[in-house]
């Protein structure tokens, strides 16, 4: 096994996450502190099975209410292709199977997909309040996670998803939700949108350009599902010179597209590990790492940081905001 690898089955090590053996705890009747609660996975094809909806229904145990109620609202972003009847009619198809195989497989009692080219980000908050999703479920394997990241600033799900999914530790009314980076999805959770290049992803297919992801994961740390050589020596990443001078930047985390990434941070206890469904749900790299800071604040007190970048560090942010959209003239007569 590799370094920091526990051999054990998924059966034996589940168990020994239901008795906090390694830092879970069942959720209690007490909102959790701080909540952060993160899944980043290449393609859900390529894992999904028992073992991932082991670990599905491990995490959300976490979550108050999570297990009793799994409302999953998936989004979606569009491609280099979007805007013609044919590219729309198989977004379509492909939301369609994508829900009824996540509400199949996982048990799910709600799922619904919002595509966000389609949506009027004017009233994508109202959408959210009330499908009150405990999941957000978002982007695919096959997409641009350039452009996704691009949609998710401008129709301001980014900004909704740090309230969400890391709120303040003084709001103690709100358990946190959980957030599932897939594909394209899974870049855009980080903290570096470089990581793009390295998927292959067309940089082009936004319209400006966008270089921080929402930091669900710090604002260092992005995780990257490939090979290391497209990290190793390219000149988007500085410093990742060698595998082990990439190793110690411990920025980037490098897995195949069998494995799962988890951070649960609930209750003071802070776990994140690698779940590789390829070896039948071995868990790899467990770590108690130091809480992460809440990415909404409600005041000072809070301790937080919203999760957006600074327009000297990321140039997008200072170029459109949700008023500058094309919904913003529609909805405004």
């Amino acid at each position: 096994p590799c370094d920091g690898c526990i051999p054990l089955t998924i059966a034996v090590a589940f168990s020994c996450l239901i008795h906090d053996s390694f830092g879970f705890s069942k959720a209690s009747t007490i909102a959790p502190i701080n909540p952060r609660n993160v899944c980043f996975l290449h393609d859900y094809e390529t894992v999904r099975g028992p073992h991932f909806q082991a670990l599905f229904d491990q995490v959300m145990q976490q979550m108050e209410g999570g297990d009793d109620n799994k409302r999953v609202l998936i989004f979606r972003g569009g491609d280099e292709s979007e805007g013609t009847a044919h590219s729309m009619s198989m977004a379509n198809e492909g939301a369609a199977c994508q829900e009824e195989l996540l509400r199949n497989d996982l048990n799910l009692d709600a799922c619904e997909t919002v595509q966000l080219q389609d949506h009027n980000p004017m009233t994508l908050e109202d959408k959210i309040k009330q499908f009150q999703p405990n999941v957000l479920w978002v982007g695919s394997a096959h997409g641009n996670s350039f452009l996704l990241r691009y949609q998710t600033r401008t129709s301001g799900l980014d900004e909704i998803t740090a309230r969400l999914c890391g709120p303040p530790s003084n709001r103690r009314t709100s358990p946190g939700v959980l957030f599932v980076g897939e594909g394209a999805g899974s870049v855009c959770g980080g903290a570096d949108m470089a990581i793009g290049y390295a998927n292959g992803d067309d940089a082009s297919a936004a319209p400006e350009p966008q270089f921080r992801g929402m930091e669900l994961l710090g604002d260092q740390s992005s995780i990257f599902f490939g090979n290391a050589d497209a990290i190793v020596g390219n000149p988007r990443f500085p410093g990742c010179t060698s595998v082990d001078a990439m190793k110690a930047q411990e920025s980037i985390n490098v897995l195949t597209p069998e494995q799962v990434y988890v951070w649960s941070q609930n209750h003071d206890d802070v776990t994140s590990f690698v779940m590789h469904m390829g070896r039948k749900g071995m868990i790899e790299g467990m770590q108690s790492p130091r809480p992460l800071v809440p990415l909404f604040e409600d005041d000072n007190a809070a301790g937080g940081r919203k999760c957006q970048g600074e327009p000297s560090i990321d140039p997008s942010r200072s170029m459109q905001s949700i008023g500058d959209s094309e919904w913003f003239e529609e909805w405004d007569g």
